[in-house]
């Protein structure tokens, strides 16, 4: 990495321990070195491994490589995945090797259930009102 990288990393640790935030915050990033840099510089400092499929690495693709490995080796405490990453088997993967999940940009409600029977730790949404609208529907059921 080098220059002007590893300068950002730095201030982000500066400004979450400054702030003392450290138990409310996630640094995340595509770039695992930016994720491993940030748990180097503090390791209470919690970190997320992001991925998602792209046209030069299909999902399928994806899927086959070792997300585990890769988060793990970037020391990272969670993985965020794209919702078209997060398979029933990907997800036990992740749950069994203690990696917490967040899931991607899914605005179906019917995300609401899958990620409860798959341990998913969060949902990233676009619209937030539909998700909680039908989330405290189906809790009133």
């Amino acid at each position: 990495m080098g220059g002007d990288g590893e300068r950002l990393e730095a201030e982000v640790a500066g400004a979450i321990r400054k702030h003392a935030i450290a138990e409310r915050v996630v640094v995340s990033s595509f770039n695992l070195l930016v994720v491993q840099a940030v748990k180097a510089i503090g390791s209470a400092i919690r970190t997320a491994a992001l991925f998602e499929p792209r046209v030069s690495l299909p999902a399928t693709l994806v899927r086959r490589i070792k997300l585990v490995e890769l988060a793990k080796v970037c020391e990272a405490d969670e993985i965020c995945l794209h919702h078209t990453l997060a398979s029933r088997r990907l997800t036990e993967q992740l749950r069994k090797s203690q990696l917490e999940v967040v899931v991607w940009t899914v605005d179906s409600p019917e995300w609401i259930e899958r990620a409860r029977s798959r341990g998913v730790k969060a949902l990233i949404t676009n619209d937030p009102a539909i998700m909680l609208r039908d989330r405290n529907t189906r809790a009133a059921i």
